[in-house]
Parts: C-alpha cells; structure tokens; sequence
C-alpha cells in the first residue's frame, strides 16, 4: 500500500526518481507488523530504563515480536541495548 501511495505521489509530481530511489520504493522493510509493533514497544521501555523493570518489559516484548518471524536487525539491536544497560 505504502508503495502504490508513493509511486502515486511521484506520478503526480512528475518527479523524476534515480534508479536508487526507484529500488526503495519497492523495498519493504517491515515484514511482519506484529514483531515491528514489538519492536517499537521495546524501545519505549529501553528508553525508560530508570523504571523499575522497563528493560525486563523490553525483553518480553523482543521475545514476542521475534517468536513468529526471524528476528529483524533492529530487535537484535534493541536486545543489545537492554543487556549492555541492565
């Protein structure tokens, strides 16, 4: 959806896209919603570090979000950050 929206716009700019540019709109980075949704629920957490268990939080919500797919590079890193900060 994100993509036809894009391409859309590009349309009816008539704006004239590189072959990189091209390339990233078709790319599709978030594969699975409900792991990216756990994802963005970690990193709130993390950023709460100083809440009493918010890295513990963090971690629930990265093992979650990676059961059903691959983990995602961006879990990996978030995972990261709640074992070097805790």
């Amino acid at each position: 959806m994100q993509e036809k929206v894009s391409r859309a716009i590009v349309e009816a700019l008539k704006v004239e896209l590189t072959p990189e540019e091209n390339r990233r709109l078709g790319d599709h980075p978030i594969q699975n919603a409900y792991a990216f949704e756990c994802y963005l629920k970690a990193r709130r957490e993390i950023w709460r570090w100083g809440e009493p268990s918010s890295l513990d939080r963090a971690m629930e919500y990265l093992e979650r979000g990676s059961a059903p797919c691959r983990i995602t590079r961006s879990s990996w890193r978030a995972w990261a950050t709640c074992t070097s900060s805790g």
